[in-house]
C-alpha cells in the first residue's frame, strides 16, 4: 500500500490470511502521522518546530520574547561604545495533549480493495493538523489587534499597505496575509491582485499576491479582521511524537485506532505577525 500499511501475510499476493493485529501496526502508523502532522499544518511555513523538549518532564514552559536592541549608532574616534541591554519577556507556554479516534469493523479492515486503515490515519492527521492551526489562530489574536481604516470594505485595499508598515523598512521577508472568504471576493477585484502559479504558492490555500504578499483565504476570520505573519512568526513545540494505541472492541468485531500528540502552538516573534481589524465605526 501506498503509506506503508499493506499486510504482512503469509500468502503472496492476498490478504485473505492477514491479522488485524497485522494490519494496524501502531509503530508504523505513528511514523506516518509524525512525518504528515507538519506538512498538514497551513501556518507551517511560518512556524519554527521545536523537539528540543521531546521526552522531558513538566507541562509549562517559559518562552523569552526577545526585544530588538535598535539600530546601531556613529561612533567618534575614540568615543565611547553605547551598550545596550538584551531584554526579553518571558512568556508562559503550557503543553496540552489533543486525541483522534476512528472505529473500523473488521470487514472493512480485511476489504484491502478500500485501504479503511489508509484513509483513517490520514484523516487523523489531517484532523489534529487543522487543531494547530487554530490554537495558532487563537494565539495571534490574543495579541494587542492594529486597528486600520477600510478592512472589509468593498473597494478599498490600501489597508494592507498600512498594516505592512508594522513590519517597518524590511520589505524583503515572505509575507502572507490571511482574509476571510466574504473579504476574497473584495480582494479579487483590487487592481494590484495577481493570481498565483501553482508552483508559486509558498503556503497552502493560496490565491495570489497583492502589494507582493501572498493571500490566503480562512473560514476561521471573520469579515472584519486580517493577519499578516512572516516566516518564524509561530513555533510549533513538540512534547512527543505521536502515540497511537488500537482499542478492540471484541463485542462488535471492531478496532478503535486512536493517536494522541502533546504539543504548545504559540507566537514565537511577535515582531513578525500583526492581527488586523476594523476601526471602530466602520
Amino acid at each position: 500500500m501506498a503509506n506503508g500499511f499493506a499486510p504482512k501475510t503469509g500468502l503472496k499476493g492476498s490478504s485473505s490470511t492477514a491479522t488485524i493485529d497485522q494490519l494496524i501496526n501502531p509503530q508504523v502508523i505513528g511514523n506516518f502521522l509524525n512525518k504528515k502532522l507538519v506538512n498538514k499544518i497551513v501556518l507551517a511555513p511560518f512556524a519554527t518546530i521545536d523537539n528540543t523538549l521531546m521526552n522531558s518532564a513538566g507541562d509549562t514552559l517559559s518562552i523569552p520574547q526577545w526585544n530588538y536592541i535598535g539600530e546601531a549608532e556613529d561612533v567618534a574616534e575614540y568615543g565611547e561604545i553605547p551598550v545596550k541591554e538584551l531584554k526579553a519577556t518571558m512568556t508562559s507556554v503550557t503543553v496540552k495533549k489533543v486525541v483522534q479516534a476512528v472505529t473500523l469493523s473488521d470487514e472493512a479492515i480485511l476489504s484491502a480493495h478500500i485501504r479503511p486503515v489508509d484513509e483513517a490515519t490520514n484523516q487523523i492527521a489531517t484532523s489534529i493538523a487543522q487543531k494547530v492551526d487554530n490554537d495558532f489562530l487563537a494565539a495571534v489574536k490574543a495579541l494587542e489587534p492594529t486597528p486600520v481604516e477600510g478592512l472589509g470594505t468593498k473597494g478599498q485595499y490600501a489597508w494592507v499597505l498600512e498594516g505592512q508598515a508594522a513590519f517597518g523598512e524590511d520589505l524583503d521577508e515572505r509575507t502572507a496575509l490571511i482574509i476571510s472568504p466574504k473579504m476574497r471576493a473584495n480582494i479579487l477585484l483590487a487592481p494590484d491582485f495577481v493570481y498565483v502559479n501553482q508552483g508559486d504558492k509558498i503556503v497552502s490555500g493560496q490565491i495570489g499576491t497583492i502589494f507582493g504578499v501572498a493571500v490566503v483565504v480562512s473560514s476561521k476570520l471573520a469579515d472584519n479582521e486580517a493577519i499578516l505573519i512572516r516566516e518564524g512568526a509561530l513555533s510549533l513545540l513538540l512534547k512527543r511524537g505521536f502515540n497511537v494505541e488500537p482499542i478492540r472492541e471484541g463485542k462488535i468485531r471492531a478496532t478503535t485506532i486512536s493517536a494522541d500528540q502533546h504539543y504548545a502552538a504559540y507566537v514565537r516573534d511577535a515582531t513578525k505577525v500583526v492581527y488586523l481589524t476594523a476601526k471602530v465605526g466602520e
